[in-house]
C-alpha cells in the first residue's frame, strides 16, 4: 500500500493504527480532497475505529457489501463503510466469512440502520448489537443470503436481479412465473 500523501493523511493513519491494526493508503485529488482507505485486519476492530471517527466528527455516508462471488480470495464478504470527514472521504473495510457476524454501528451512527439490515438480509451476515435487526424487503419465509444463492453477478449487473430473484423463488416452490 502507498504511504499517506499529506500531513492530514499521516495524522489520520496514525490515529487509526493506534486504535486497530490495518492497511492505510490515501490520495489527494487536484481539488485537494483526501480519499483514504483503511482495511482492518480484524472485523472486531470496527467498533473502536468507528468510535474514533465519531470523536473526530465523521459522518457515516453509506455501507456497501460485496458477496463472496466477487469478494477477496477466501470467499468472504467485504463490507465497506464510507465516512465523510469534513469533505474528505475515508472508506473502512472489513471481511466477514459467509454466515459470520459483524458488530452493528447503529449505536454510534444511526444512519447505519438500513444498510446493515439490508446486507444482513441479502447476504446472511448476522448483526451483533443491532437495535432492530428485522428484515426490510424479503419475506421472513425466504432463507437469508438470497443474493448469494439466487442471483449470479452478471444478472445483478444487468439490473435484472429483482425479476430473476422472484422467478427463482417461484420455480423453487413449483409455481409458474407470471
Amino acid at each position: 500500500m502507498s504511504a499517506p500523501t499529506t500531513d492530514q493523511g499521516t495524522v489520520l493513519a496514525e490515529a487509526l493504527n493506534a486504535v486497530a491494526p490495518g492497511r492505510f493508503r490515501a490520495d489527494r485529488d487536484a481539488r485537494g480532497v483526501l480519499t483514504a482507505w483503511f482495511a482492518l485486519d480484524d472485523k472486531d476492530d470496527l467498533p473502536p475505529v468507528a468510535a474514533l471517527l465519531r470523536s473526530l466528527g465523521a459522518r457515516l455516508i453509506t455501507i456497501t457489501a460485496l458477496s463472496p462471488h466477487r469478494a477477496p480470495p477466501g470467499g468472504e464478504h467485504a463490507l465497506a463503510y464510507h465516512f465523510d470527514l469534513g469533505g474528505d472521504l475515508l472508506t473502512v473495510t472489513v471481511t466477514v466469512p459467509p454466515g459470520g457476524a459483524v458488530k452493528s454501528l447503529v449505536p454510534l451512527f444511526p444512519a447505519a440502520d438500513w444498510n446493515e439490515r439490508e446486507f444482513a438480509e441479502l447476504y446472511g451476515i448476522a448483526l451483533e448489537g443491532h437495535p432492530n435487526p428485522r428484515r426490510l424487503f424479503v419475506d421472513e419465509s425466504v432463507d437469508g443470503a438470497a443474493l448469494d444463492r439466487l442471483i449470479p453477478f452478471s444478472t445483478l449487473a444487468n439490473a435484472a436481479s429483482t425479476k430473476t430473484l422472484w422467478e427463482t423463488l417461484l420455480a423453487a416452490k413449483g409455481e409458474d412465473t407470471p
